[in-house]
């Protein structure tokens, strides 16, 4: 779990730095811009646990995701690094969007959430 929230961290720290001044940040970055980007890291992290946990314990399962399974499939390490490029990106592009005033930043990164915190509870069912 060190290692996940370290990967978080290391994410939200990437995508923050992107902008071109601290005072700017800080008009951006707030407790929901805050509270979107952890609940993107961790629903991924549940997703990422669950998924290679439910593989260990099932010899005929597959990842469904045929992208997802190119990662799956290798190692938690690269699922963890792949899948935290991917949020990092995500996170600057909705930094962007939340800069530039659009009421609608913050759906995307909810909708992804929710997708990974679905399939990682879908997950547990392959968990003993």
């Amino acid at each position: 779990m060190h290692t996940t929230r370290m990967i978080a961290l290391i994410c939200l720290f990437i995508g923050f730095n992107a902008s071109n001044s601290f005072a700017q940040q800080k008009k951006v970055i707030d407790k929901k811009f805050w509270a979107v980007g952890a609940g993107l890291m961790l629903s991924t992290a549940y997703d990422i646990e669950t998924t290679h946990r439910g593989l260990g314990n099932c010899l005929g399962c597959k990842e469904a995701n045929p992208i997802a399974g190119l990662l799956i499939s290798r190692n938690r390490p690269t699922a963890y690094v792949a899948s935290a490029a991917i949020n990092a990106g995500a996170m600057y592009i909705v930094y962007r969007l939340k800069k530039k005033n659009h009421k609608s930043w913050w759906i995307s990164p909810v909708i992804v959430t929710t997708t990974h915190a679905i399939a990682g509870s879908s997950n547990l069912r392959f968990i003993r």
